[in-house]
């Protein structure tokens, strides 16, 4: 038996999304700055092995995103429930997937998408949406990938084949698409109908409250974790402090910092590094 069936519903996340939603535009914080690795043999052996460079389109970049993410879609195995392995990279997600039958959740069909599209050049990131509970249990992952198309970041959803856009067919990022979900704006997923978009969205709205991403995008973060630097995305009243935090178990430690300006976490990758970012050690 589940004790909160029907004891929260959409309308209470609209309103935990509007609480928070107080943001800091002129917040500078000089370490606040991802970067990109695309530049990384291991990339390039990847995309010669699963040869899905061919849905690339030079005249459609984000065309050519959509299909990578929809051969992401269909090359996993999704179970939202599973337990990810302790240490996985595309590579191997998706040749156990073929030989063993593995099963993936969102977080690794965030992480597998993010890394065929640094593999292909573009400038990308897994991001984990978090609720407003500080011990959660349940968050969505997703991958955003800068659009030279529409000259912004969008967000691709592989665990669910989706992508978002508004009104006028925009793509949206994560901070439009949690804007849009608190206006209750309609939005809409190309190639899904309305009662499954509907659903989504409600699932959206428990989700949206706060995200965190890597600083450094690159292949292998979830199998090469070690010392890392986590940047997070909340509202300027949501109560999380900066702070390092060292899981003895498995001898990681990781440095949180957190910002309520959506233009640092969202700023364009160029504004840092004109075209390659150069393979980082772990």
């Amino acid at each position: 038996m589940k004790l909160n069936d029907g004891v929260v519903n959409n309308s209470d996340y609209i309103k935990v999304l509007s609480l928070f939603s107080e943001y800091d535009f002129k917040e500078s914080i000089e370490d606040f700055a991802f970067e990109y690795v695309i530049d990384d043999e291991r990339l390039t052996k990847l995309k010669d092995e699963f040869k899905y460079n061919d849905f690339i389109d030079e005249d459609h970049q984000f065309q050519s995103m959509v299909k990578l993410m929809v051969w992401v879609f269909h090359s996993l195995r999704g179970d939202g429930m599973c337990v990810p392995p302790s240490k996985f990279n595309a590579e191997t997600v998706l040749k156990r997937t073929k030989n063993e039958g593995l099963l993936s959740n969102c977080y690794m069909y965030a992480t597998v998408l993010n890394e065929i599209f640094l593999s292909m050049g573009f400038f990308s990131r897994m991001v984990r949406c978090m609720p407003v509970d500080l011990n959660y249990g349940d968050c969505h992952c997703v991958t955003e990938v800068y659009s030279d198309d529409y000259n912004k970041w969008v967000i691709f959803d592989a665990a669910n084949k989706a992508y978002y856009v508004d009104r006028h067919m925009i793509p949206l990022n994560l901070f439009e698409l949690r804007e849009a979900v608190r206006a209750q704006k309609t939005i809409y997923v190309p190639g899904m109908g309305r009662a499954q978009t509907t659903g989504l969205m409600q699932y959206w709205a428990k989700n949206l409250v706060r995200f965190e991403s890597y600083q450094i995008s690159r292949y292998g973060n979830e199998s090469e974790l070690r010392d890392s630097t986590m940047l997070h995305f909340q509202s300027k009243n949501f109560p999380v402090s900066d702070k390092t935090v060292y899981y003895k178990d498995f001898d990681i430690r990781i440095h949180h910092i957190h910002t309520s300006n959506p233009q640092l976490f969202w700023k364009r990758p160029y504004e840092r590094c004109e075209k390659v970012v150069g393979r980082a050690e772990p």
